[in-house]
């Protein structure tokens, strides 16, 4: 996980677990439904769990109800482990502050950004970005900061940039759930109101070309494609990074994916990061000269 350092926690109650794996917490029926709107744990905080006798920490990618027994899903574990012995404990939200580095990056934008595989996209990236705090109004499960939220389109992305802090940095990655709102010219509009918006934070924006779609909208992609190399980041502090040719040229790229249409597998986000590393910091060393 991302170093952090703690600075309170509070008591959210105390819950029996059936079940601890190393990606899943299974909760009694007792315990009742604390998912959905009954919802106990999100997806940015980092929890403790004390039966007195022993702790940890963990965070969660996913909730949901089987049977009316509640689960939390896509766990992670500070320790790398799950407690060995299931039982009663008091579970606390923690708040924490992250290690300062140098450098901070902020990634905008949707599913891609965070969701599924995503979480660790981040986590991936970080051994190519030495000295960058990963930061945002989100935390994924690993403890990096970032400001993706799962389906937006451009518009989305625009209506909550007054969300996202100041940064040194920003990688924008959207546009891809655009094809059923408007046509590829309208999401260059909306991707340099983005870059100009911020710009105007005080960080130079690094924005990449779209991922191949697996389905019968990849046209409006690789026309997005197009119109942003053709744009150049000219008028802005920007830089274009072509992420979705170069992930094109992959062989058998279409494997990279774990659904049918537009999410990553796992290796998919390495073949990424690959990528995405070495653009980015050339970028971090041309304006550091």
């Amino acid at each position: 996980m991302q170093p952090t350092t703690i600075v309170g926690k509070t008591l959210i109650g105390s819950f029996e677990t059936k079940r601890l794996k190393s990606d899943a917490i299974k909760f009694s029926p007792e315990t009742g439904d604390i998912t959905g709107k009954n919802a106990v744990f999100d997806f940015d905080t980092l929890y403790e769990m004390d039966s007195g006798k022993s702790s940890a920490r963990f965070r969660v990618g996913e909730a949901f109800l089987i049977d009316g027994v509640s689960y939390v899903g896509n766990v992670e574990w500070e320790s790398g482990k799950a407690p060995k012995k299931t039982g009663i404990y008091e579970f606390y939200a923690l708040k924490t502050e992250p290690v300062k580095n140098a450098k901070t990056l902020t990634m905008v934008g949707d599913s891609i950004t965070w969701w599924s595989y995503g979480r660790y996209f981040r986590c991936l990236l970080a051994p190519e970005l030495p000295g960058v705090q990963f930061v945002g109004p989100h935390t994924d499960v690993v403890g990096y900061g970032h400001a993706g939220e799962g389906g937006n389109n451009t518009q989305q992305v625009i209506d909550r940039l007054d969300k996202i802090k100041p940064s040194n940095y920003y990688f924008v990655l959207a546009g891809t759930n655009d094809w059923n709102f408007w046509a590829p010219p309208k999401t260059i509009e909306n991707l340099k109101e983005i870059a100009k918006a911020l710009n105007e934070k005080g960080g130079q924006v690094i924005i990449s070309t779209l991922l191949p779609r697996l389905d019968e909208h990849d046209a409006h992609n690789e026309e997005v494609n197009r119109l942003l190399l053709a744009w150049n980041g000219e008028g802005c502090d920007c830089k274009i990074i072509d992420l979705g040719s170069e992930f094109r040229k992959l062989p058998n790229s279409q494997s990279y994916f774990w659904d049918n249409a537009v999410h990553p597998n796992f290796e998919g986000y390495q073949k990424i990061t690959e990528i995405l590393g070495t653009d980015i910091r050339k970028t971090f060393n041309q304006v550091a000269q």
